[in-house]
This record gives C-alpha cells, sequence and structure tokens, in this order.
C-alpha cells in the first residue's frame, strides 16, 4: 500500500473516531417534561405591554421545547405554570452629554415570580427569575420603552423555561 494511502486511512480512522461520541442536542439532560398548562401572566409590576407578549413568549417558548407539550387545559397537563411579573426597574446607565439631567441609556430588569405546580396539586418549585436589557434612549421618540419590551419579554421567557426545565 502506497505511503499517503496509508497516511489518509489512518487520518479518516482518527477523525471518524473522534465524531463517534457527538450528540444531536445540548448535551443537556432535563430534569423535568411532560405536558405543560401556562396560565396567563399576571402583572403587579409597571412594566407596559407586558402581560399579552410575555404569556405568548412562554407558551412559545414551551411549545418549542423538546422535553414539553403544552396543556390546553389544567385538567390535561402534568404541571401548571403560574408567571407574575412582580418587578419592573428602569435605571439610567449613561446621561446624555447635552443634559445630563436626561438619560441617554437605561438598564431595564424585570423580574418574575414563578409558581409551578404538579397536576395533583403540590408545589413542584417556587423561585423568581429576571431578565435585562439596555435601551438608548432618543429624546424625539418617547416610545422607545414599548419597543425594549417585546425582546426584553423574550429573554425572560427564556430564563423561564430554562428554570422550569433544568432546576
Amino acid at each position: 500500500m502506497p505511503r499517503t494511502a496509508l497516511l489518509f486511512l489512518v487520518a479518516l480512522l482518527g477523525a471518524l473516531a473522534g465524531c463517534s461520541h457527538y450528540q444531536l442536542g445540548s448535551g443537556e439532560e432535563s430534569d423535568r417534561s411532560g405536558r405543560i398548562f401556562v396560565a396567563p401572566v399576571e402583572n403587579e409590576s409597571e412594566a407596559p405591554q407586558i402581560r399579552a407578549l410575555l404569556t405568548d413568549h412562554v407558551r412559545r417558548q414551551f411549545a418549542n421545547h423538546p422535553s414539553w407539550r403544552l396543556a390546553s387545559s389544567r385538567s390535561d397537563a402534568d404541571f401548571l405554570l403560574e408567571v407574575t411579573v412582580s418587578d419592573y426597574t428602569q435605571v439610567v446607565a449613561a446621561v446624555s452629554s447635552a443634559d445630563t439631567g436626561r438619560g441617554a441609556s437605561y438598564q431595564l430588569t424585570v423580574t418574575a415570580d414563578l409558581l409551578l405546580s404538579t397536576s395533583s396539586g403540590s408545589v413542584a418549585e417556587q423561585t423568581s427569575v429576571d431578565a435585562r436589557s439596555v435601551l438608548f434612549a432618543d429624546p424625539g421618540q418617547p416610545e422607545n420603552i414599548y419597543q425594549a419590551m417585546p425582546g426584553l419579554s423574550q429573554k425572560l421567557s427564556e430564563a423561564i423555561v430554562r428554570e422550569v426545565t433544568f432546576h
């Protein structure tokens, strides 16, 4: 056998051996799985427009997660998730160079309290998660805060599903 063919064969076998342990997916094993009913989100904070956005984002996250199936009612579910947005803060991160009393950017934080119950009614988990985002303010567009909410809600929904699945 020619030397180049032997080297090629050894290299090919080495590459194939390295791929033998590959697993599709994240590699993380979920602690929980099954059918989950997500109750409409409650909002006890000052976060604008978060209730419908977060309810939709959380349901979509669970619907697209391989460990979960959305239940259409509480009675069809293995788990019930109740989410309450409990806190919303908007802190000035940087001030405007033209007017130090006006913020140029803000750190937005939304906190949600989670209550995960089993179908028998026992509490499986009770915790809080939060999500942060930076908002760059434009004095001519006071509605910037409303434009930041979908992204912040998406981040919070990802944190919620991660907490419920892997905790």
